[in-house]
């Protein structure tokens, strides 16, 4: 960390208008500087630099500030690059706080790999341009190609000899160690019967060096020359300190300030497709160094604009991959577009026929977006003859790309343009785009879940005393431990157990025993022995002793629930009419506490009720449910012994109803309406 002195020394030495006219070209205008703006395209100048204050001002889009807030955004540098830059344009040693040991360390073996790397660039380069195998091979490459000698320079391009320790044997000569050499995957050690074979990793290869942001070697690409079948045409360094292939984009140093200016990124496969741009004028062009596109790469071109257009093969590994893509685009909060150039063609063939500017042209007049490229790679000729479960496949696809665009407005015009190109009805489409988005939600909170459970699982690794947990193998067999009574039970899986320790079924058993008035409960659930998800674990533990899982044991304590007593059984009098309660009279005790089936309860409580009446003879009088109440067992006895009719409504009496008529085989009587039995 640079120390407080150092900045103010570095601040005290800047000149503003110096600093800033290595970057824009600026005329004395008295007291003061002024200039185009380097941060928006204006023909006149609204730029202003104050020397005597320090600070720089535009007038047209408001950026202002110091000379490090200037690098800072002019070349997108962080603050501790910004310092070390004036500290090396002015001469000043930068004087660090005290480092540790282990970050001294650290620090040298950085600078170390970055030292080899630059030394590997420059050794490329200069084979190439004065080594007559170099000349030969590689500088011949590039210029069938079609590459400049300009362009090669600006990229730093060179050849490593097809020889196997060529460039091992230089470095070594140069002071540097294996161990270097080894990290950055310059040289290749492998042991083999004892013996260890040196060779280099990019012989026969030319050499595409990526830089970092600020311009420094991080590591290399280099493409194969020769038609070995075998060997891979490219090869990339590997990760180290210093590089790692998914964090970096290949071109970025050299269009960084294009993108800036043009506000717009192109983003293609190939390392050769990107020095071709560049010499043909399209310099805001960049690509993924040996792997397909990550977020931290997009994170990367987001710092200078939010517009990619994604310049693939057209083939089919191309079009997945434009598609994928456009996914990864639209969750980081970018605004995508898509090029798709004929079939056999890509960037660097294309520029090579038809030149700089058809190139442009092409790409400016044939940019689509999302739903016009899905449309274009889809082959669909025809959407009126589409099968229809093709047709519900489309759609699904749209919507869980539509689900995640962050811009609710760029979101609702895609659905538009969807509906149209598909012939659907957009509040259809609404829905199914509302369900994607909850199902990605979901998906999302199962995910946060799953980590949080990782977590959990890991903090609970660990027992009372802080030692881990032995990793136990998964046998159904169990070793057995002697419970407290001496019965044997399995031992935890979690651990061996021991002869007196009680896990968790046995302290709930122990807790249901326990009532209200007994013992009651501690301020630790009962129930739970280190957890409710049967985690028993048994190692570590005192006899007889609980010991708690502060994690989960120490919550809230729910109230008991209590036993609701059983309802009081109702003395049922069979004194309805048509019961006959004369003959059957009240039911005998023991056929009262005879235990009876839920639907025998239900149906002495129901006739325990008084009777509704109803004027029109629906309710519980109508003749089906008395029907029903018939098949019962005390409505059989009463029909057997009284035969009473089905009562019916009478005219005398509105609203009531009557019992009527007796049956012959009934002994000649009736039911009265007081519930006695007359003779006929």
């Amino acid at each position: 960390m640079i120390n407080q002195e150092t900045i103010q020394r570095i601040m005290d030495a800047t000149r503003i208008e110096e600093v800033i006219g290595d970057f824009v070209s600026l005329k004395k205008r008295g007291a003061n500087h002024i200039g185009c703006c380097p941060f928006h395209n204006e023909k006149t100048p609204s730029f202003y630099v104050s020397p005597s204050k320090g600070i720089f001002k535009c007038f047209g889009c408001g950026k202002a500030g110091n000379a490090v807030g200037f690098l800072m955004d002019h070349e997108h540098y962080t603050y501790p690059e910004a310092l070390r830059w004036l500290a090396q344009k002015y001469n000043i040693e930068i004087e660090e706080e005290r480092m540790t040991d282990e970050q001294r360390e650290r620090q040298s073996e950085r600078d170390a790999l970055f030292h080899v790397s630059e030394f590997a660039q420059k050794y490329f380069s200069q084979l190439m341009w004065e080594d007559e195998m170099g000349r030969a091979v590689g500088l011949g490459y590039f210029h069938e190609r079609g590459l400049t000698d300009k362009v090669i320079k600006d990229f730093g391009l060179g050849y490593c000899l097809d020889k196997w320790t060529d460039f091992t044997d230089h470095a070594r000569k140069n002071g540097y160690s294996d161990e270097v050499l080894e990290k950055t995957g310059l040289t290749i050690f492998k042991n083999e019967e004892g013996k260890t074979k040196v060779y280099d990793r990019f012989r026969g290869r030319v050499m595409f060096p990526i830089y970092s942001i600020s311009g420094r070697v991080l590591g290399f690409s280099g493409r194969i020359l020769s038609k070995e079948k075998q060997a891979a045409k490219y090869v990339n360094s590997p990760d180290s300190d210093i590089y790692n292939k998914s964090h970096i984009l290949y071109g970025l140093f050299q269009a960084k300030n294009a993108i800036s200016r043009a506000d717009r990124c192109y983003l293609v496969e190939g390392n050769v497709d990107v020095v071709s741009m560049h010499q043909s004028d399209v310099c805001n062009t960049v690509a993924s160094c040996g792997t397909s596109l990550t977020v931290e790469q997009i994170r990367l071109i987001k710092r200078y604009t939010q517009n990619v257009t994604v310049v693939y093969d057209g083939d089919s590994a191309g079009i997945k991959a434009a598609l994928r893509a456009f996914n990864l685009l639209f969750e980081e909060g970018m605004h995508a577009h898509a090029v798709l150039f004929p079939d056999e063609e890509d960037p660097d063939s294309y520029a090579q026929k038809y030149g700089s500017t058809r190139l442009q042209e092409y790409l400016r007049d044939h940019e689509m977006n999302f739903v016009e490229f899905k449309m274009a790679t889809s082959g669909i000729t025809d959407i009126s003859a589409i099968d229809p479960i093709r047709k519900s496949n489309l759609i699904k696809e749209y919507t869980e790309s539509l689900a995640l665009i962050q811009d609710p407005n760029e979101q609702s015009g895609y659905v538009t343009l969807i509906a149209s190109a598909l012939r659907v009805g957009e509040n259809d489409l609404r829905r199914t785009l509302a369900q994607a988005i909850a199902n990605r939600k979901r998906q999302a909170w199962k995910e946060e879940q799953r980590e949080l459970a990782r977590e959990q699982s890991q903090n609970a690794t660990e027992t009372a005393g802080g030692e881990p947990l032995p990793d136990l193998p998964d046998d159904p067999q169990y070793p057995v431990a002697e419970t407290a009574t001496g019965a044997g039970r399995p031992a935890s899986r979690r651990g061996t157990g021991t002869p007196d320790c009680l896990d968790a079924g046995e302290i709930r058993n122990q807790d249901r025993q326990h009532e209200d008035g007994g013992r009651g409960r501690t301020g630790i659930h009962a129930g739970d022995a280190h957890g409710r998800c049967g985690d028993k674990r048994a190692v570590g533990r005192q006899p007889g002793v609980r010991q708690p899982d502060l994690q989960r044991d120490f919550r809230p304590l729910r109230p008991r629930r209590q036993r609701r007593p059983p309802p009081a059984r109702c003395q049922l009098l069979c004194r309805t009419p048509r019961h006959g309660a004369a003959e059957h009279g009240p039911r005998d005790d023991d056929e009262h506490l005879r235990p009876q089936s839920s639907v025998g309860r239900e149906e002495d409580h129901r006739r325990a009720q008084p009777r509704r009446q109803s004027g029109n003879g629906t309710g519980r009088d109508h003749p089906r449910l008395q029907e029903k109440e018939d098949r019962t067992t005390h409505g059989r006895q009463a029909a057997r012994a009284a035969r009473v009719q089905r009562p019916r409504r009478t005219d005398d009496t509105p609203g009531r109803i009557q019992p009527t008529q007796t049956a012959a085989a009934a002994g000649g009587a009736v039911a009265a309406p007081g519930g006695e039995l007359k003779e006929l």
